[in-house]
C-alpha cells in the first residue's frame, strides 16, 4: 500500500495553523488535496516555478533571472506539471503513477490556502481508494 503524506508551507501559514492542518490530517488518515475552481490560478500565482522545465531549475545565475522566468510560466504549463482540481480520478490516477514505479511514500503538497477543504477532499474521495493500491 501506498503512504500519502501532507505537506505544508510554513511560507502561507503561522506554527498554529501548521500543527493544526497536521493533526488534522492525521486524523483523516493521509495526506493532501487541492480543491478550487481557481486551481490553476493559485497554483500559477503561488507556484510558478513548479512549471519552469530541468535544467533551468538548476541552472539560473541569480533570483531575477529565476524571477524573470517564472513570469513567462501559464496556467496550463502549471496544470501540466501539478494535479489541478477536485476531480479524484485525476488525484489518484497521479498517485498509481507513482505506486507503479515502486514508490511506498507519496507527498503531496496543496498549493494555496485551502487546507482543511484539501484534507476534506482527500478524506472522502481520494484515501479510500488508495487502500487498494499496492506499491
Amino acid at each position: 500500500m501506498i503512504n500519502v503524506g501532507f505537506t505544508l508551507s510554513s511560507e502561507e501559514f503561522g506554527p498554529r495553523d501548521l500543527v493544526k492542518f497536521a493533526v488534522r490530517a492525521e486524523e483523516a488518515g493521509f495526506g493532501f488535496a487541492l480543491i478550487s475552481d481557481q486551481a490553476k490560478e493559485t497554483a500559477l500565482k503561488q507556484w510558478p516555478t513548479g512549471a519552469i522545465p530541468g535544467p533551468a531549475k538548476s541552472e539560473l545565475a541569480l533570483p531575477s533571472y529565476f524571477e524573470a522566468l517564472a513570469k513567462l510560466v501559464k496556467e496550463d504549463d502549471i496544470a501540466k506539471e501539478i494535479v489541478c482540481g477536485p476531480d479524484p480520478k485525476a488525484h489518484i490516477d497521479e498517485i498509481r503513477k507513482y505506486a507503479a514505479a515502486g514508490f511506498d511514500h507519496v507527498y503531496i503538497h496543496q498549493v494555496g490556502p485551502e487546507q482543511e477543504e484539501c484534507i476534506r477532499f482527500y478524506e472522502r474521495e481520494v484515501l479510500p481508494n488508495l487502500k487498494r493500491i499496492a506499491a
